[in-house]
């Protein structure tokens, strides 16, 4: 058999140096990842990656929520007068109770938004079981965490869930508890289906480029409430919330 016949054309040559690269390259990420400490686990599928949901900034809504939306009217209300949008107060009690109004956990948080007694009394919410009254106190809460931390929406959501004192405590970043890492992608996944939903959803906007997640370095969690929403079966029948929260 001729010789040349046997050797490698250029495009074969070419075709097994792009291989060796891809490999290569494969192999750096994996590396890079392993070497990063800390790889995040989210319940799947409806949540998805915190660094994902670095920086976002929501716009102001042009459309109402789902007809099918729990309390749809008093979310709406309660959000249009601290001027938030209402599909993220609406995915903040659906993750916290379920739309519960009832709830109460093992910690005291109670109704729609799992207000604690202190806070609930900072809002004025005399009977936290009264949704419109919860409403308005998560509402007023929210903005004013949002207000407190720039806008940044992960980062308010991560005060919501472990207290703002924790996150003040780890660099006004999100905390390293595995608890607010799943709440803060929860929630978030939730605002996006629900945005999805609504007539003519305005989406939420992401700055481009990017910058890196605000997540706080691994850390033990000090004198910061546990914030899991523990709920009774009696209530109004709801779309179920993340069963990570339960049982706060």
């Amino acid at each position: 058999m001729p010789i040349d016949r046997c050797a490698p054309s250029l495009r074969h040559i070419a075709a097994i140096f792009l291989l060796c690269t891809a490999c290569r390259g494969f192999a750096g990420n994996g590396l890079a990842q392993a070497e990063s400490g800390y790889r995040l686990r989210l319940p799947a599928p409806d949540a998805f990656r915190l660094a994902d949901t670095s920086r976002y900034r929501a716009q102001l809504p042009t459309g109402r929520l789902p007809e099918d939306a729990p309390f749809r009217d008093w979310v709406e209300e309660a959000a249009h007068k601290r001027h938030l949008d209402p599909a993220l107060l609406q995915a903040v009690i659906q993750v916290e109770s379920g739309y519960n109004a009832t709830a109460v956990s093992a910690k005291g948080a109670q109704g729609l938004g799992q207000l604690m007694p202190d806070t609930a009394r900072r809002y004025g919410v005399v009977n936290p079981h009264d949704p419109r009254q919860n409403l308005d106190g998560a509402a007023a809460y929210l903005h004013d965490l949002l207000q407190r931390f720039d806008a940044d929406t992960p980062v308010a959501l991560a005060a919501y869930n472990a207290g703002e004192g924790a996150v003040e405590r780890h660099g006004r970043r999100i905390p390293p508890y595995a608890e607010t890492r799943r709440y803060v992608p929860a929630v978030l996944a939730r605002y996006r289906q629900i945005d999805a939903k609504r007539t003519s959803p305005y989406r939420l906007v992401k700055p481009h480029p990017a910058p890196a997640p605000a997540i706080a370095a691994e850390g033990q969690r000090k004198d910061a409430p546990t914030r899991i929403a523990s709920f009774p079966s009696s209530g109004p029948k709801a779309p179920a919330a993340d069963s990570s929260f339960r049982g706060r």
